[in-house]
């Protein structure tokens, strides 16, 4: 493993230290880990593969915080607002320790983003989703279910893509020929039934994605209608957003329910 220092152009602000260290989990493939100096906060200290070229690292990490900073802050005025309440203001009492519920076999991990969710905490969920949704209802939302599928062209005209290419997870399947079936049993037989998932040309386009939030549906679903009267729609749905390392037990995991 290498250890070296990437210099910043300028130190970072404290509400900017914790919107920057989430980013710079995408940054790179070959960092293994970061340290962003606490002190000077112009330094940030990585370890990388044995192969890693420092100077492109440093350059993907300077690039990835430029862009979270600059690009992602100030486009929107109430982010920097949104970040200082989020890092510096205390909200009441520390929130209960996780790896209790995973002693006492409440959750089990399975994997990265990935976790068996147990009793009584399966029961308390569905007790809060009555709840909102009773909620939801005395204020005259309608009940609706979608799909866990959005189309590609959709979220490009919503312009998704460029603001969170980094979530974006896409469900792929064989292209429906005969020949290609044929080729990937037979590449799946001679792996000892490990299927090629890599440089295989027999995948359809990615026309569609796994649903980032369940509020998209609901757009799509009024698109191009003119609502005569105020409209609220309640609906629970399962949401899919790739959270690289900042995936933790279970927060900002892969594959979740999203409520509106």
């Amino acid at each position: 493993m290498r250890q070296f220092d990437v210099p910043l152009d300028r130190p970072l602000a404290d509400p900017q230290i914790r919107e920057v260290a989430y980013w710079l989990n995408f940054a790179s493939p070959q960092v293994v880990k970061f340290h962003i100096d606490p002190v000077g906060r112009a330094t940030i200290r990585v370890w990388s593969a044995d192969d890693a070229d420092p100077e492109d690292v440093g350059r993907k990490i300077r690039a990835t915080v430029t862009w979270s900073v600059d690009g992602q802050q100030s486009d929107n005025g109430a982010d920097d607002a949104r970040l200082s309440v989020r890092v510096g203001v205390p909200r009441g009492p520390a929130p209960l320790d996780p790896n209790d519920a995973v002693a006492a076999g409440v959750l089990t991990p399975l994997g990265i983003a990935d976790v068996v969710i147990g009793e009584p905490l399966v029961t308390l969920i569905r007790l809060l989703d009555d709840a909102f949704r009773e909620l939801a209802t005395g204020f005259g939302a309608t009940q609706a279910a979608y799909s866990s599928l959005l189309s590609v062209d959709y979220l490009e005209r919503l312009r998704y893509f460029d603001a969170f290419p980094q979530n974006v997870l896409f469900p792929v399947h064989l292209t429906t020929d005969i020949d290609t079936a044929q080729q990937y049993v037979e590449r799946t037989l001679d792996s000892e039934g490990r299927p090629p998932r890599d440089g295989f040309e027999g995948f359809a386009p990615r026309d569609r994605v796994l649903a980032p939030a369940a509020c998209f549906h609901v757009y799509q679903g009024l698109e191009g209608r003119q609502l005569a009267t105020d409209t609220a729609i309640t609906t629970l749905g399962r949401c899919y957003r790739y959270e690289s390392r900042n995936a933790m037990l279970i927060e900002r995991l892969w594959d979740f329910r999203c409520g509106k």
